[in-house]
């Protein structure tokens, strides 16, 4: 017999029944919702990883072949697609950019340091770049194939890689560069080294980035003679010795300058501290020499300098001025007190002399002279020991005889150095 209780238990079981296919099924959903995020989410990630990786390789490397100075654009969108393609985004044939399948793109950028602008500029690879061309951008893209999210209408879903790079270009050091004329563009006759000097005897690569006027005579030079306006400097035949004597001198072509340094770099500070000694104003600096020995360190003079006070004790010094700079000591004996071997560098911008070497007497001295705004000019003396490297906008070699040996330690060739920034 069946009761008003039992009829209501069954229906109690029956809605409990249907609350629970509800429930399981909430459970089945929600558990195949995390199955999809933990699967397809990883599929994702690997995706954006791989891309990723593919920006970032191409844009080193198209960085660093710009870098180096091979400014083809072809050569560059190469580099692109071959460190593109190892990380299996686009083909790393040549002429893969632009890339029709949309998967790789890249432009020049002119972003150099914190606050410059990160957007493209110009045209883009294989195109040549811009002058103002510093580095490239390379944007990739990928699909990634989906197992569970079909079912919500993604069959797949597209990922993004992105990456910038800029570098620094090598400066040379090479063969050992005795003098090195910055300054490029200047025809042939112009005088950018202009050699005036006679019987001296120069050890080491000359270099100019226009060209070379000799007028001196009876000069020997051991190394390679190289000028930018000609392959036969004016009046060098009859005037100089070379060694080796075949194949020299020799047409080069424009280098960047091999120091690259600023007054800034040296001079950080406006507060004199140990051996950092700061001067603002001209100056002989004759109070920092005693019984003939210059206090060591680093002279940092917001202005020029004129040193005239003899120097007779081997002295660890450099000199950094943002004006002019002058060495007319009766004899000086210095070498650099800087890492980098830097002696004497004038920062002034002048269409004539902005450090002068005209130290006379028993004189020594070793390091880098630096005058790459303006002219640097050096004249020569029998008891002059110079192991150095001269590096001007032009170069002035008057008087003599005299004689400049190169260091080789002095500076080795930089590498390309490439940084990404995005």
């Amino acid at each position: 017999m069946t009761t008003y209780h039992s009829r209501l238990r069954a229906r109690r079981t029956r809605h409990d029944r249907g609350q629970g296919m509800v429930l399981l099924s909430l459970f089945v959903i929600t558990l195949l919702g995390l199955v999809a995020l933990g699967v397809d989410g990883g599929s994702l990630y690997m995706y954006r990883r791989q891309a990723q990786n593919a920006a970032d390789a191409a844009a080193l490397a198209g960085a660093f072949t710009l870098a180096k100075a091979d400014r083809t654009g072809t050569d560059i969108a190469d580099a692109i697609c071959k460190f593109a393609s190892k990380n299996y985004i686009g083909a790393a044939s040549t002429g893969c950019l632009p890339d029709a399948s949309g998967k790789l793109s890249a432009c020049y950028t002119a972003y150099s340091k914190p606050g410059d602008s990160k957007a493209c500029i110009g045209t883009s690879p294989p195109d040549a770049p811009p002058a103002n061309a510093t580095g490239v951008q390379v944007t990739t893209t990928a699909r990634a194939s989906t197992l569970f999210m079909p079912i919500l209408g993604f069959n797949n879903i597209q990922v993004r890689g992105l990456a910038a790079a800029h570098g620094t270009p090598p400066a040379p050091g090479g063969p050992g560069y005795g003098m090195f004329a910055i300054e490029s563009g200047q025809p042939k006759g112009t005088g950018v080294i202009d050699w005036s000097g006679g019987n001296w005897t120069v050890t080491g690569t000359i270099h100019s980035n226009s060209d070379i006027v000799m007028s001196g005579t009876n000069n020997t030079i051991n190394g390679t003679v190289e000028d930018v306006s000609g392959a036969s400097p004016t009046g060098l035949t009859g005037k100089a010795t070379l060694t080796p004597s075949t194949n020299n001198p020799v047409q080069s072509t424009v280098l960047p300058d091999p120091v690259n340094q600023t007054f800034a770099h040296y001079c950080p500070s406006t507060t004199s501290n140990g051996a950092y000694h700061y001067i603002n104003g001209n100056t002989n600096l004759s109070s920092f020499v005693t019984n003939g020995a210059m206090e060591t360190g680093i002279y940092c003079v917001n202005g020029n300098i004129n040193f005239s006070t003899g120097v007779t004790t081997l002295s660890t010094v450099t000199f950094v001025a943002s004006g002019t700079m002058n060495l007319s000591a009766p004899g000086i004996q210095f070498q650099p007190y800087s890492g980098d071997k830097m002696l004497l560098f004038s920062d002034v911008t002048l269409n004539n002399t902005g450090l002068n070497i005209s130290a006379s007497g028993t004189s020594s001295w070793k390091g880098i002279a630096y005058a790459p705004h303006s002219t640097l000019q050096y004249s020569g003396g029998q008891r002059i020991v110079s192991n150095g490297s001269l590096v001007g906008w032009k170069i002035h070699i008057s008087t003599g005889p005299g004689s400049l040996t190169y260091d080789s330690s002095l500076f080795a060739p930089s590498v390309a150095q490439i940084f990404l920034y995005q």
